[in-house]
């Protein structure tokens, strides 16, 4: 999450002790108190540094309104959190520099209360930001206030006493996991993060690197720039998604999302790398499959959204782990890498340890995906013994037996098609069966993608012919992906695997 403080330090407690009291829960690999430096003066630049590279969380400090002022512009108000002092009069705010329509002398021992109001008249949430100040009898002054004038009172106060940091402590836990700020965050990160990359791709070689577009019969090479244009847009229109503050775990924004990020793979895409173009190079044979697997996902991920096969009970995880795919099929970048938005997302999941994870590929993964292809096996052929049989409509099915080089995802492409062609009586039932299990699918296809299922024959498998060349993940994207969506696609299968 991202924290704004707005704090003056014109307390009888020390930095220190107000900066450890507060903070300490959020570091998982360091004791703050023994790393933060108390003669430092610059607070705000050491907590910076120190929430960089401890924790996936992002702090900024103002110690006077000025201050305040600045960093809300330079950052457009973009905060999860608020943090706020009332009184922040050890750094007075010069004439020039008041708001608008203030005169009053005791203003900067006010402060906090104006900046407060200011972030709620934006519609920052109440619920995400917290009063944390010496100055108890203001709270209660303010309080009364608000009651004067039928206005609510804020709704987190805490006072710099043993008993309040506490409370602030188990607030900021909560707000640290809570997965609407982690989604918001993960993603408004990600498409900064995203964007930035693309505008710092060399012209000459945008064709081979925006590899979205080799799935199209687009040219980037016409004009790159119009492409480039093209991506940034792409990704603000997600960024506007998450930006304004409210309620991103409600299932019509996460289907609305979910259509916005995946639009360009029904517009345009084939949903696979096409002939006609130079193919991606990638360095593994993993990595290909990897990206050969995305792609195909987001097309899937369009069509099943768009003829309402997906699950309306999308979740923070399913939006993080579709959002994770696309960006990584819509730029080329290095799998040995995870970036730190993903890092964010990742801490949506229940994650397998690596060493787990591991064990699991050497010793079980195979059976896990023989019994989910077996489960897709079945729903598939029961689906196929309704379809219409009209001598027109049985050679629109049988258009169906297309084949591509992966048995699972071929099952689960024929499965979206067959539906346009069941019978009225039976369509409603085997809808709702397919909507139950596509977030398992959508969450399979990624091992059954880089494993695909080995056989002899040109038909669909016997299982007891079934094998899946099953090899360990290297340390990187693709473990790490693995290590946080296993359970998701499996659900707690895992928990009763002999791994050991």
């Amino acid at each position: 999450m991202k924290i704004l403080w707005v704090e003056d330090f014109g307390g009888k407690l020390a930095r220190s002790k107000v900066v450890v009291e507060m903070f300490e829960e959020l570091f998982q690999e360091i004791q703050l108190k023994e790393a933060y430096v108390e003669d430092d003066p610059d607070v705000a630049a050491q907590l910076r540094e120190l929430f960089s590279k401890h924790t996936l969380h992002e702090i900024h400090v103002c110690k006077s309104y000025v201050e305040w002022k600045k960093v809300d512009e330079q950052h457009a108000g973009d905060f999860d959190i608020a943090l706020i002092d009332i009184n922040l009069g050890s750094e007075p705010t010069s004439a020039d520099d008041m708001p608008e329509g203030i005169s009053n002398p005791d203003f900067d021992n006010r402060a906090g209360f104006y900046i407060y109001h200011q972030l709620i008249k934006r519609g920052f949430p109440d619920n995400n930001i917290a009063f944390f100040t010496g100055e108890g009898q203001s709270l209660k002054e303010f309080a009364s206030y608000c009651g004067d004038i039928f206005l609510e009172k804020p709704a987190h106060c805490f006072e710099k006493n043993p008993a309040h940091f506490k409370q602030l402590r188990r607030w900021l836990s909560e707000k640290a996991g809570q997965q609407s700020l982690i989604l918001r965050r993960g993603i408004i990160e990600g498409c900064g993060f995203m964007k930035e990359r693309v505008k710092a791709i060399d012209s000459p070689v945008l064709e081979s690197r925006l590899i979205f577009y080799k799935t199209t019969a687009r040219n980037v090479n016409a004009d790159p720039e119009a492409y480039r244009r093209e991506t940034i847009d792409y990704l603000t229109r997600l960024e506007r998604f998450f930006l304004p503050h409210q309620r991103y775990d409600q299932a019509d924004t996460f289907n609305l999302f979910t259509k916005e990020l995946v639009a360009k793979w029904g517009e345009e895409s084939y949903g696979h790398f096409i002939r006609a173009k130079e193919t991606p190079r990638f360095r593994t044979w993993l990595e290909d499959q990897f990206h050969k697997t995305s792609q195909f996902q987001m097309k899937m991920l369009r069509n099943w959204s768009s003829h309402v096969l997906l699950s309306p009970d999308l979740t923070a995880k399913e939006i993080a782990y579709f959002f994770m795919l696309a960006m990584r099929s819509w730029v080329e970048s290095d799998l040995s890498e995870v970036f730190r938005y993903e890092e964010i997302l990742s801490t949506l999941y229940t994650k397998l340890p690596e060493l787990e994870l591991n064990r699991l590929i050497n010793s079980g993964l195979e059976f896990y995906l023989e019994r989910s292809y077996e489960q897709l096996r079945t729903l598939h052929a029961d689906v196929l013994r309704h379809i219409k049989t009209s001598p027109e409509e049985k050679r629109g099915a049988y258009s169906l037996n297309r084949r591509i080089d992966n048995y699972f995802l071929a099952l689960f492409k024929e499965l979206g098609e067959a539906v346009e062609w069941l019978d009225p009586g039976v369509f409603e039932f085997y809808q709702r069966k397919i909507k139950e299990a596509s977030l398992g699918l959508f969450y399979q296809s990624f091992l059954h993608g880089l494993f695909p299922l080995q056989i002899k024959t040109t038909f669909y498998a016997n299982l007891q012919s079934v094998k899946f060349n099953v090899e360990t993940l290297p340390k990187s994207f693709l473990s790490f992906l693995g290590q946080a969506t296993f359970k998701e696609g499996f659900e707690e299968k895992v928990v009763s695997a002999n791994v050991a």
